[in-house]
């Protein structure tokens, strides 16, 4: 589910603020995997990531109420995750490693901003590719998430590499297709075509 794909954003904002924990799980959907990519790369542990998230929500409950719109949630979402994810680094600063990790992103905000339009983009080519039609998502997938090369997944599959070939070829077009259909361009198709190196192997 995408913010654009949000049927009702007024009503899931009011379902919301009234307390609805239905609601809070949507919300949580929409935004989970698109944050928890980014706090795991500021503090560099699954675990402590899933826990600072965690806290997160809970503020945001606690906060239910002061959000006029989708946008604005996401906002404060992104923006508590990161200054809770630079506080524990603090908190950790004894250990060198920690310290350093605190450093280093406070002295490069910029990068920070990096993983914020990352996430999005995780999500975006998840969303995008669950879309291409059957075969083709099933070699991208296989490529994308478990890493096989086009020879391996020629063998796995029972297919010829040009047949795995010409499907990743295929998926290349309609996902770009679709990012730049979807207004993305300039540094954000630069980095969402990062991406996609792995259709490459």
């Amino acid at each position: 589910m995408s913010i654009e794909k949000v049927q009702d954003e007024q009503e899931l904002l009011r379902r919301m603020g009234e307390g609805d924990q239905h609601a809070f799980n949507e919300v949580f959907s929409l935004f989970y995997q698109r944050i928890i990519y980014m706090v795991v790369r500021l503090v560099g542990d699954a675990e402590d990531a899933k826990d600072i998230l965690a806290e997160v929500f809970i503020k945001l409950w606690d906060r239910r109420t002061g959000f006029n719109s989708l946008a604005a949630m996401k906002a404060f979402l992104y923006i508590s995750a990161r200054n809770r994810s630079l506080d524990f680094l603090k908190a950790k600063k004894r250990q060198e490693t920690s310290k350093s990790n605190y450093a280093y992103w406070v002295d490069h905000p910029e990068e920070v901003s990096a993983l914020v339009l990352n996430a999005e983009l995780v999500v975006r080519l998840e969303q995008e590719i669950q879309a291409l039609p059957a075969k083709c998502r099933e070699i991208v997938q296989l490529a994308y998430y478990e890493g096989l090369t086009s020879e391996e997944i020629a063998r796995q599959l029972g297919i010829s590499l040009q047949t795995v070939w010409n499907q990743k070829t295929t998926a290349m077009k309609k996902l770009r297709a679709a990012f730049l259909r979807n207004g993305m361009a300039g540094a954000s198709l630069g980095g969402y075509i990062g991406l996609l190196e792995f259709l490459k192997k």
